[in-house]
């Protein structure tokens, strides 16, 4: 891709569960290394979710969807409420945008967190991907 100014970015965290009963609360966090420079921000617009079985293909049973999704840059959760990612697996685009960018700045570490919402046990081993769509901004 050509250089320039901002540059698109996709930026993801993956996490691998085990079929297994998660008590309601249960958070799984990933941190995401952005390799920005000081001069640089990332503005993240939307979010993507991906709920995949073992296999490879999309989950069957609803109370595996049942999880919340949190990003926080630096100290702050962005927004301060969590996104459902049933919600947004469910959705068609699987996509929720953004009213306003999250702005993550040089040195703040950029963290997705899945809670579990449901008691009840996982059917089966899965994976949940939550895509941030993204750009890189050169500052001035």
């Amino acid at each position: 891709m050509a250089n320039q100014n901002p540059q698109p970015a996709m930026l993801n965290a993956r996490f691998d569960l085990a079929a297994t009963t998660y008590a309601v609360g249960t958070t799984f966090t990933k941190t995401i290394l952005t390799q920005q420079a000081y001069n640089q921000l990332i503005y993240v617009y939307a979010v993507q979710v991906e709920m995949l079985d073992d296999n490879g293909g999309s989950l069957g049973t609803v109370s595996d969807r049942e999880w919340d999704i949190q990003i926080t840059s630096g100290p702050n959760s962005v927004p301060t409420n969590n996104f459902s990612a049933r919600y947004i697996y469910d959705r068609g685009d699987k996509t929720l945008a953004l009213s306003s960018p999250v702005v993550v700045t040089h040195r703040q570490p950029l963290q997705v967190h899945i809670e579990r919402k449901d008691g009840t046990a996982v059917s089966e081993r899965m994976t949940v991907i939550v895509n941030l769509v993204s750009e890189l901004v050169q500052m001035a």
